[in-house]
């Protein structure tokens, strides 16, 4: 089930709404500690970068002001982000918790019956050992995904038999792998129905 979520990219917050919705989150949390105790972004540090972009704004135009303006705003919204992923993983969809972060919520999804399979299922190696990279084409109306795989030495062929791991984005990377063994993967698109029709991963990968 889709639970409801803090939404934790202000990038599309307005320059003259910026303040306001970013100091939202500081008051809200400070008045809710008790909910969320360790924000890994303190609320002085933050409130203190905020203070820096209100100190920008403010002065008259100068050489340079867009570019500190947007370095001060990616620092906050990184924290910004940080305190929400952290926000979410309190809440677990718990409306009454995510109404006292001041954060905006995720809209309720709107059931739409059987997803198709995405059209791709792309699989590469990552940077870190024995993990895999995943980039599934988005599917419309998806909420998320499962990303299945197993060893090729396995004959079973349904993926819902496999180790599944769910990922609330296309695209993410897993680890845990066995060095040296060969994996087959595979992946759909979940939504209200509990219908789930899957696309395999073209390639077979070992864990390196």
């Amino acid at each position: 089930m889709h639970k409801q979520q803090a939404l934790t990219d202000f990038s599309r917050v307005s320059q003259a709404n910026f303040s306001t919705d970013t100091r939202l989150t500081v008051t809200e949390l400070t008045q809710n500690s008790n909910v969320y105790p360790n924000p890994p972004i303190t609320m002085a540090i933050l409130s203190g970068q905020i203070d820096v972009w209100d100190g920008i704004i403010k002065k008259p135009d100068y050489p340079g002001k867009a570019n500190d303006l947007k370095n001060t705003r990616t620092l906050i919204e990184g924290s910004i982000k940080q305190n929400g992923t952290y926000v979410n993983s309190i809440a677990q969809g718990d409306l009454a918790k995510l109404a006292k972060s001041g954060y905006q919520i995720s809209k309720a999804h709107t059931p739409v019956g059987d997803l198709l399979p995405p059209d791709s299922v792309d699989i590469t190696n990552g940077t870190a050992p024995n993990t895999f990279d995943i980039d599934i084409a988005i599917v419309d109306n998806a909420w998320g995904y499962l990303f299945a795989f197993t060893p090729v030495s396995n004959t079973e062929k349904d993926p819902n038999l496999w180790t599944i791991k769910w990922s609330a984005k296309h695209t993410n990377t897993f680890g845990g792998f066995i060095s040296g063994t060969q994996y087959k993967f595979a992946a759909c698109a979940v939504g209200s129905s509990n219908n789930v029709f899957w696309k395999n991963a073209p390639n077979n990968l070992f864990a390196q």
